[in-house]
């Protein structure tokens, strides 16, 4: 019984000892604020603001140790990535990156807002309403940017600017105008190091606002694009090298001997047709 109380005595003092031990979380001034609309920017405000802005808001219970400190770490490293009190430091390009890949983390992985941050903080969860007014914003942008920085510029112009680019083994040939398509979704893949960008033209877009995409309608085109995720001089994730697109064509009669889907890949900044016959599809 007199270890116990030693031991409670203990936790005690080493608790309150812990309150005196608060390192600071910096408040500088907003320069400028997350400039959509404003029904999107409420959203944000709600779910994101306290670890992606300096308008962080405590609760009391966030401000007790060890609580505090794994607040504040969240916090840190939440406006390293993406702070809507710095908007206007950002270009387009990178703005809209960051949206992108926003989305990705909310509707894709569901990683946010952190469960353990929607736990005492229920009221910041995301409805399906707010996920998908994210969702409609966000891919009503302009397409995914490629040019990042220099280095990528040189390469993305290259790409753009092929005029010979052969057809795929199978017959399918290149389709130039992806890249105008409305943006339907981005994934990552972590273990292959990339972003994925996917498009679909306007057969297949129309075919997902009505809710017939199930099976999708023939003339249906959806287009995936890979970059080499790289992480640039400021510590940002960015779009890198450019690795291949492909193309899922959907035409139940031409393409009956698979599923009703053509498909072709090509590679790098040339674009080289991907596979030597028409045996290459069986790696779709």
């Amino acid at each position: 019984m007199k270890k116990l109380k030693i031991l409670l005595a203990s936790a005690v003092v080493l608790f309150v000892g812990l309150q005196f031990y608060r390192p600071e979380i910096p408040s500088p001034p907003a320069t400028n604020d997350f400039t959509g609309p404003e029904e999107i920017k409420k959203i944000f405000k709600k779910s994101c603001y306290d670890c992606h802005s300096n308008e962080t808001n405590l609760a009391w219970f966030d401000q007790i140790n060890p609580a505090f400190l794994l607040v504040r770490k969240h916090i840190l490293e939440g406006r390293s990535y993406l702070n809507f009190s710095d908007w206007d430091k950002l270009n387009d390009a990178k703005r809209r990156l960051l949206l992108f890949d926003a989305l990705n983390v909310v509707k894709t992985f569901k990683t946010m807002p952190l469960p353990e941050y929607t736990l005492l903080h229920p009221e910041a969860k995301l409805s399906k309403t707010d996920v998908d007014k994210l969702e409609k914003f966000i891919l009503s942008l302009e397409k995914y940017p490629v040019e990042m920085n220099a280095s990528n510029k040189s390469k993305s112009e290259k790409i753009t600017g092929s005029s010979i680019i052969k057809n795929a083994p199978n017959g399918i040939k290149f389709i130039p105008d992806y890249k105008d398509w409305q943006v339907i979704s981005t994934t990552e893949r972590f273990d292959h190091n990339s972003t994925r960008i996917i498009y679909a033209n306007d057969i297949a877009v129309n075919a997902i606002n009505k809710g017939n995409n199930i099976p999708y309608p023939d003339g249906s085109i959806l287009a995936k694009a890979l970059w080499e995720r790289v992480t640039n001089e400021n510590g940002d994730i960015v779009p890198g090298k450019f690795i291949h697109v492909e193309f899922m064509i959907k035409d139940e009669e031409k393409y009956a001997s698979t599923k009703g889907w053509g498909w072709a890949r090509w590679l790098g900044n040339d674009l080289k047709p991907f596979g030597n016959d028409e045996t290459f599809t069986n790696s779709c």
